[in-house]
């Protein structure tokens, strides 16, 4: 197989995945027309994927990019799913849908992410970009992984990062900055 990096193309990846990816049923989080998730999801769509699962926050989001896959691949199977990271009752309500379609999901690919917000915490108290970016993936993923490893088919799950925590340490023992306050640059750990 070959070695991907920062530097490939979402086009380059999936020709290199065709074959893993026809036939397929792939969930892809944060799916916004011109991030990298919206064009990995075009992209995808392209291969033949039996099922592409679009999820992020906001329908009016979702549904545009399903109008541009099907303009693309017009026989493109399609789904959307509403799913706020920064929830964690978001995140169950999601998960437990998927767990619920007749369908088991092959392939999850974590992408969506925040960077840079004003300092604030979830319903939960996590600080939100930690809470959104890591535990709500997480958290997703951990309620998907029983389902998705029940069949035969071989499961993958790709978490998508930026190189934003090569700017600071994780804090572990204060991963809401409630002692050390940081600039805001450094708190980046997408």
């Amino acid at each position: 197989m070959s070695s991907f990096s920062a530097q490939s193309t979402s086009e380059e990846v999936c020709q290199v995945l065709a074959d893993h990816i026809k036939g397929s049923k792939v969930l892809i989080t944060g799916v916004t027309l011109g991030s990298v998730g919206g064009e990995a999801a075009l992209q995808l769509s392209r291969h033949q994927p039996a099922l592409l699962v679009l999820a992020g926050r906001n329908l009016q989001t979702l549904q545009a990019a399903e109008i541009a896959i099907k303009a693309e691949t017009p026989g493109a199977n399609t789904r959307l799913l509403i799913l706020d990271l920064s929830s964690q009752r978001s995140v169950r309500k999601a998960a437990a849908e998927v767990n619920n379609y007749p369908e088991r999901i092959d392939h999850l690919i974590n992408n969506a992410g925040i960077m840079a917000t004003p300092y604030t915490t979830t319903a939960e108290g996590v600080e939100l970009q930690f809470g959104t970016n890591h535990i709500g993936h997480f958290l997703f993923t951990n309620l998907l992984l029983g389902r998705m490893m029940s069949g035969e088919s071989k499961v993958r799950v790709v978490n998508v990062s930026s190189a934003g925590h090569k700017r600071g340490p994780v804090r572990f023992d204060d991963v809401n900055f409630e002692v050390c306050s940081v600039p805001k640059m450094i708190t980046l750990r997408i």
